[in-house]
């Protein structure tokens, strides 16, 4: 299944719409560019694990339970959330909340160590040759992808950091028995540049067609929104040929990122 939230709606996360349009990596830097791959914990303490709440809470709520989390091999029994993009503001923000809830243990995947503490880092690239084997013996049970091209980025950067760069990061992870998705898309992928915006109706539904007008990065993220309902297709059907659900249906979540000011989030 795929649910899509656009900023002009009400989004399952308490953000607030203001000012500047921003790149989907919260205006870090585009997909991380390091071959090989390490992982490297943070030395600060995490805090004590409590009950998860919120959108996440909501969101985890078919995963893996502590005690199955445990007995699968993880030293810490809480569910864990993989970023991508947290060189980036939003992204950070994001893994010092997650980290102060305590209710997940949380991984970034970077070229260079998190410098939030309590954060893990697995440190490769989107696009670098050892993803899959720098992923494969994890156990992640929600990723949030943020990591991109920024919004003025030319048509190949686009299609290589958003669209390929997110199909590399999905086939990376479903294999290790990831599942639940949380993907940053940008509400350029419904119209926002075109001349007639803003749109006749507010809040722009979610099935608003993308306009087709030539801006790269808008293209490419609606390219990515397109990927994710072939995967929810073909998981579709591989249940349907099992007769039975083998594993837990792929949960997709697409955020259309709008303006969102630092001070806000």
């Amino acid at each position: 299944m795929v649910m899509i939230s656009s900023s002009f709606a009400a989004p399952p996360a308490p953000t607030d719409v203001v000012a500047e349009d921003l790149p989907a990596d919260g205006g870090g830097a585009a997909a991380d560019a390091v071959d090989g791959a390490a992982t490297v914990k943070d030395e600060g303490a995490s805090p004590s694990a409590k009950p998860s709440g919120g959108f996440f809470g909501g969101f985890f709520g078919g995963s893996r339970q502590p005690e199955a989390a445990a007995a699968a091999g993880d030293g810490d029994g809480r569910p864990t959330l993989l970023i991508t993009g947290t060189s980036g503001w939003i992204g950070k923000l994001l893994a010092q909340a997650i980290v102060a809830d305590g209710g997940m243990r949380v991984v970034s995947l970077s070229k260079q160590p998190c410098d939030v503490k309590g954060v893990e880092t697995v440190l490769s690239d989107l696009l670098a040759p050892g993803l899959d084997e720098a992923l494969a013996s994890m156990r992640i049970d929600c990723c949030v992808h943020l990591a991109g091209a920024p919004s003025g980025c030319k048509m190949a950067k686009g299609q290589e950091h958003n669209l390929i760069g997110t199909r590399r990061l999905m086939d990376a992870l479903l294999p290790t028995g990831c599942r639940r998705f949380i993907i940053a898309s940008s509400i350029g992928a419904v119209g926002t540049g075109l001349p007639h915006h803003p749109p006749k109706q507010l809040p722009m539904p979610d099935e608003e067609p993308y306009g087709g007008y030539p801006w790269p990065y808008a293209l490419t993220k609606f390219q990515v929104e397109e990927l994710m309902h072939a995967y929810a297709s073909e998981d579709e059907e591989l249940q349907q040929e099992a007769q039975m659900d083998a594993l837990p249906h792929l949960d997709l979540l697409v955020m259309r990122i709008g303006k969102i000011g630092r001070a806000h989030v």
